[in-house]
């Protein structure tokens, strides 16, 4: 071998010796520095032993509306999409009406839909905040999805509910231009809630009590109907489709109600209106009760004069269990009801499905006054349109 061809193995050897780990040789390694952390991103998940105290802050930190403490939380790693008691925490911050918390919690990666099945959508929750709703439909909220809180109830549901809340201060402008954008990002208005209702249903379903104090009935109240109702309709929305218990959008107006006295002025309105868009104003529900029936069950004293006054409906119909509107009126006590439809035609002695008449419904629900004005009716001579509904029954 030439000396040249030597030396070069050597030196391989050398080199291949030197370079083995030190635990080759029976020492202990040498303790190697830890490379330098590579910077972490914004909104990183916390440790896992402090995620949940870092959500439950941030929850409280929206809840005080303190924009600062929800921008370091969610630095420090907490959870933009955590929830408590069922609810995600920007359902909170738009409850709480704060657009920049809303705003940040979706920059940082909040579900705008409240992800799955959440007690209430943050489109929902934005009731009374315009500002909120436009932007969480303009960064992808869906106004088709139901929320756990009310079973079977999209966000406009929700909304429609509210026209007679805060938002009639400017004759419901704000909640107008929310609808019109939630039908703009594709809101059906064929949907249904739990009971099989649509949004129109709510508008008039509406007491204003629900969110706050700020109802307002009358000429005010009415106005916001006005458009809003209008508006679903000029959409598409059917004026006289049914709910499940076959209750059309101007029946529901005779559904009693809380806090009724502040809304009974504009109901002759808002029934007037309806029909001018083409609902059926002698519709029946499924217990074949119309208009005038439910106007004199409900005791809505205007509606009863107003259906009189069109001269329009049988005073002597039947429903389905065989009542008119004057054992209505007998069951419950009401005088000026049983004397306008006597006066207006309706048959004294006509029996219900259970063979009693007007008089013996006034006398067993304890109402003697009625029950002598009955008697008086009873004594004058029956026509012959009476004798025969007179009877029978049904």
């Amino acid at each position: 071998m030439k000396k040249s061809a030597l030396v070069a193995l050597v030196a391989l050897v050398l080199m291949v010796f030197l370079t083995q780990p030190a635990f080759a040789f029976g020492k202990k390694p040498t303790p190697q520095p830890s490379p330098t952390p590579t910077p972490m991103p914004t909104y990183t998940p916390a440790p896992e032993s402090d995620q949940a105290v870092l959500d439950r802050e941030l929850y409280w930190a929206v809840g005080k509306n303190d924009l600062e403490k929800v921008r370091t939380l969610l630095r420090r790693g907490a959870n933009p999409n955590s929830r408590q008691v069922g609810n995600p925490v920007l359902t909170q911050a738009a409850i709480e009406g704060d657009l920049p918390i809303v705003q940040e919690l979706v920059n940082a990666g909040a579900d705008v839909n409240g992800g799955e099945r959440p007690l209430s959508r943050p489109l929902s929750a934005s009731v009374s905040y315009p500002a909120i709703a436009h932007f969480l439909l303009e960064r992808g909220a869906d106004p088709n999805l139901d929320e756990a809180l009310f079973g079977q109830q999209a966000p406009i549901f929700t909304w429609a509910v509210s026209q007679n809340s805060c938002l009639v201060g400017d004759s419901g402008q704000d909640l107008v231009t929310v609808i019109e954008d939630m039908i703009a990002h594709g809101a059906d208005l064929s949907r249904r809630d739990y009971f099989g209702d649509t949004a129109l249903f709510r508008i008039q379903c509406s007491d204003g009590y629900y969110y706050g104090s700020m109802a307002v009935g009358g000429e005010a109240g009415f106005e916001v109907y006005r458009r809003v109702a209008g508006l679903l309709l000029w959409a598409g929305l059917d004026v006289n489709a049914r709910a499940s218990d076959g209750t059309s959008a101007l029946l529901a107006l005779m559904v009693p109600r809380p806090n009724e006295p502040m809304h009974r002025k504009e109901l002759v309105a808002k029934v007037d209106f309806l029909v001018s868009q083409g609902a059926d104003l002698l519709a029946l529900d499924n217990g074949g009760n119309n208009a005038l029936m439910l106007s004199v069950k409900g005791g809505y004293a205007e509606l009863r004069r107003h259906f009189l006054s069109l001269g329009r409906f049988d005073l002597n119909q039947r429903n389905r269990e065989g009542t008119m509107a004057l054992h209505f009126a007998a069951s419950n006590g009401d005088s000026a009801a049983a004397v306008a439809l006597l006066d207006a035609g309706a048959c004294v002695s006509a029996k219900d499905g259970f063979g009693r008449t007007a008089l013996e419904l006034a006398t067993d629900g304890g109402h003697p006054q009625l029950a002598e004005t009955l008697r008086g009716y009873g004594e004058r001579p029956v026509s012959e349109r009476c004798r025969g509904i007179s009877e029978s029954a049904i």
